[in-house]
């Protein structure tokens, strides 16, 4: 459960599950008539990248923090719903995650903690990317002291791309000689036209 505050008295409450997505969305008081139904929001997105990329400012007064990012919870989540039809670029049966290229940290390639404990991962010390040409980038992982799980590399199959803020990439981790995650095979699936 996480408390925003936003004047006297008022807090906006956000209620996560076990998985760390957000539980339900819940209408403010005020806005709940007779009839009115409440409607539940179930997310599969892993908002881990959203979180660790979120930096707050203090004000010049340093009476109060606020987000560096526009919008409610709401409307964020909603701008990060996955779109794109993953099973058109990748096996399923291959672990995999989606990215969206931030500004911050875009030379680190954010792996989300939920595909590594759902599919029982233990990435090894050195990976490498597959672009869609071919060509391969080596990374190495990195594992910060809050278990937060980073690649290095990303930056240079980034430029090589020509990849953009908002652009999508499925990453699909691919086994080789038995080990698991070895490689990441990156499809690049392009702007975001938001």
């Amino acid at each position: 459960m996480v408390f925003s505050y936003q004047s006297p008295g008022v807090f906006r409450i956000v209620l996560y599950g076990h998985s760390a997505c957000e539980k339900k969305r819940v209408r403010p008081p005020w806005e709940v008539g007779e009839g009115s139904e409440v409607q539940e929001y179930h997310s599969d997105d892993d908002d881990d990248e959203d979180y660790n990329e979120e930096e707050e400012e203090e004000e010049d007064e340093g009476r109060s923090k606020r987000s560096k990012k526009e919008g409610n919870v709401e409307e964020r989540k909603a701008a990060n719903e996955d779109p794109i039809d993953v099973k058109r670029y990748i096996d399923l049966k291959n672990p995999y995650f989606v990215t969206v290229i931030q500004a911050l940290r875009s030379s680190y390639l954010y792996v989300p903690r939920s595909v590594l404990i759902n599919y029982e991962l233990k990435l090894p010390q050195a990976i490498l990317f597959h672009d869609p040409t071919g060509r391969t980038w080596r990374g190495t992982v990195k594992v910060w002291t809050d278990s937060r799980t980073w690649i290095t590399g990303w930056e240079a199959l980034c430029r090589h791309t020509n990849l953009k803020k908002n652009d999508w990439c499925i990453c699909e981790l691919l086994e080789e000689n038995g080990v698991a995650g070895c490689i990441i095979k990156v499809h690049i699936i392009g702007g975001n036209s938001t």
